[in-house]
């Protein structure tokens, strides 16, 4: 299954953004809120399932050099894996709040007049990938103090970008 950061979907696309009622808001937020918590129980079963899987393969090697064996190097990267999932979902309970008609409209502004001020302020043949990131996700960015890759900042690639790329959020 896959283990990528989750991103949430708490606030509806531009064409749901004038539909919803206080009432719609709070059921998507009360529904993801349980998603969240399911989530969480999930990915702490499987961060435990891998520790143990490790510590199996260990004693069954007779050897616990994760840096020069590959198949507990390859464990060792799946609990690294699965940690980084929970802390990223643990992010996702921190930051999940029920949507705001306010919030609803600055993103809708953002959308529709952003890009078109970005590309004005960047030439064209500059090298730089952009993409958007939850809130947790460039808090991570902010705190590396470094504009990175997180192949670079964590020790392993994310599904948002490679070793020595320069990601903007």
């Amino acid at each position: 299954m896959n283990e990528s950061p989750t991103t949430i979907p708490n606030i509806p696309s531009h064409e749901q953004g004038e539909l919803l009622n206080e009432e719609m808001l709070n059921e998507r937020f009360l529904n993801q809120k349980g998603h969240v918590e399911r989530r969480l129980d999930q990915k702490k079963e499987r961060l435990e399932s891998a520790r143990v899987e490790l510590e199996s393969l260990k004693q069954k090697l007779g050897s616990d050099d994760v840096e020069n064996n590959p198949k507990l190097r390859a464990g060792y990267l799946n609990i690294l894996r699965k940690e980084y999932a929970l802390l990223k979902e643990k992010d996702v309970a921190e930051f999940l709040r029920k949507p705001e008609q306010s919030d609803i409209t600055y993103r809708l502004d953002v959308m529709d007049n952003w890009p078109n001020k970005v590309a004005e302020l960047i030439p064209e043949d500059l090298p730089l990938r952009f993409h958007g990131c939850p809130i947790y996700a460039a808090r991570e960015i902010l705190a590396s103090g470094e504009l990175s890759s997180s192949a670079d900042r964590l020790g392993f690639e994310t599904s948002y970008d490679v070793s020595e790329q320069v990601s903007v959020s």
